[in-house]
């Protein structure tokens, strides 16, 4: 999907697509967001990074009659990511915070979403060294831009939530390990997908007192975030998480004893494969018959 086309935009969009690098790269002046949208598609010579920034800049600064949907911005970004152009850093911070609430169907939406996701990584393959203040404010943005019920609320803006912890987990900022821990301590009404990436997060910092935050979620009464956590348990420290599995298959929510039994069969060690030896004995059908499958 793309930009939204105005009118004596198809010959230069033709252009672009048929042209050489030179036409290319001038075509990112263009004033129609769709054939500035097909260059950056296009751009892959390093010396484009510049261009690119100038050109993302323009159309931020012109929004949302510039870019409607955000599209020619997003394309932007990508490029930038190949080209891996520090010049990035400027545009993934504008990104992070760019809202756009625009008429989508019969009603408005924030359709700078998926700015922010792609920003939120940016920051993140660039190693930015200050990105976790950007990526914190992202991970705590709760508040809908666009009207919706309270019901949707929560999901309104998840999937930049969602990109903001798994960024937080790829920058490698051992710092960032504080950020997820408190929203794993203190979720109030996050959803399941962010929590969960959090988890994972947690696990890739290599972040030494992760079970403080990852084992009270044995607990859940949501069987997808028990089984994430039994998982990022065994990946941080099998052996110290074994006896924690096992522990909470017995009081663990029944949609999620199966996934805590294939976490402890994740964990290369003796000592797992005793426990499932054992536990191919339980008078809990869903759990014997994942350790025999495991053990067979």
């Amino acid at each position: 999907m793309g930009s939204t086309r105005k009118p004596g935009t198809d010959a230069r969009l033709k252009a672009v697509r048929a042209g050489g690098p030179e036409e290319v790269l001038a075509a990112l002046d263009d004033p129609s967001a769709v054939v500035v949208e097909a260059a950056a598609q296009r751009l892959s010579q390093p010396r484009a990074a510049g261009a690119l920034l100038r050109a993302y800049l323009r159309l931020h600064e012109g929004a949302p009659l510039s870019d409607s949907g955000c599209w020619a911005r997003m394309a932007i970004l990508e490029a930038l990511a190949r080209l891996e152009a520090p010049e990035g850093e400027d545009a993934a911070r504008l990104a992070v915070r760019s809202v756009q609430v625009e008429a989508v169907g019969f009603g408005l939406s924030d359709t700078a979403t998926g700015l922010r996701v792609a920003g939120a990584g940016l920051l993140a393959n660039l190693r930015v060294p200050d990105a976790l203040i950007d990526l914190a404010w992202l991970l705590h943005d709760f508040v809908p831009n666009a009207n919706c019920s309270a019901a949707e609320a929560p999901f309104a803006k998840m999937a930049a939530r969602v990109a903001a912890a798994r960024a937080i987990g790829a920058l490698g900022d051992p710092a960032g390990a504080a950020i997820l821990g408190v929203k794993l301590a203190f979720p109030h009404a996050e959803v399941p997908d962010v929590l969960a990436e959090c988890m994972d997060a947690l696990v890739a910092l290599r972040e030494p007192r992760a079970f403080e935050f990852l084992q009270p979620w044995l607990a859940s009464t949501n069987p997808y975030l028990v089984a994430t956590a039994g998982t990022a348990l065994a990946a941080a420290d099998g052996l110290k998480a074994l006896p924690l599995l096992v522990s909470a298959l017995e009081d663990a929510v029944a949609d999620a004893r199966e996934p805590l039994v294939y976490a402890i069969g994740s964990i290369r060690a003796d000592a797992a494969r005793e426990a499932l030896l054992r536990l191919a004995e339980h008078p809990d059908k869903r759990i014997s018959k994942v350790a025999k499958e495991l053990t067979e």
